[in-house]
């Protein structure tokens, strides 16, 4: 097996990882805006008792980091690229996040750029 071939399927492995997070922090934030919408009192005893908000912002900025960190440092693209997805995931947030991340058609652009 040569070095790019594994850089590939470390760079797929690190994909479905983020792919997770990702989910999970989507199925988190749905949770919350359910509590939200759904019932007052629990989602005031959840803000005033346990800040709630704080900590959902705090796994945010987090997971933001990391795609933020894959994006300049994992991905095979030019500067101008990583620039503009960092301003995407930034100002767009979770949804920036599943803007961003590769189909499957663009995963097999980037294993053509990785090989050659």
């Amino acid at each position: 097996m040569n070095p790019t071939q594994f850089d590939l399927i470390k760079f797929k492995s690190d994909l479905s990882k983020l792919r997770v997070l990702l989910i999970l922090i989507t199925a988190i934030n749905l949770a919350y805006m359910i509590v939200v919408f759904g019932n007052a009192k629990l989602w005031l005893e959840l803000y005033i008792k346990y800040n709630a908000l704080w900590i959902l912002i705090a796994l945010q900025i987090m997971v933001a980091a990391i795609f933020i960190w894959f994006n300049w440092v994992r991905m095979p693209l030019k500067k101008e690229a990583k620039i503009s997805n960092t301003f995407m995931l930034l100002f767009l947030g979770i949804f920036g996040m599943w803007l961003w991340f590769p189909n499957k058609a663009d995963l097999k652009t980037l294993s053509k750029k990785i090989n050659h």
